[in-house]
């Protein structure tokens, strides 16, 4: 990932575990490229729940392609 605010690169990792079970992990670098874009972005910023909501959509869309 690069824009004009940070650049970085993520890695998703996923493993199954059981039958219909899955387990993922997901690392990610980021550079910001301005100390107040920084700021800004620890205040704004939840990343737990933009993981979860990329969770809850991954899943419905695999939800989805099980029909």
């Amino acid at each position: 990932m690069d824009n004009r605010y940070f650049y970085g690169d993520w890695m998703g990792e996923f493993m199954e575990i059981g039958q219909n079970e899955t387990k993922c992990i997901f690392t990610e670098t980021i550079y910001v490229r301005s100390k107040i874009i920084m700021l800004v972005a620890k205040l704004i910023w939840n990343i737990k729940a933009l993981q979860e909501r990329y969770f809850n959509d991954l899943e419905k869309e695999l939800d989805k392609r099980r029909l």
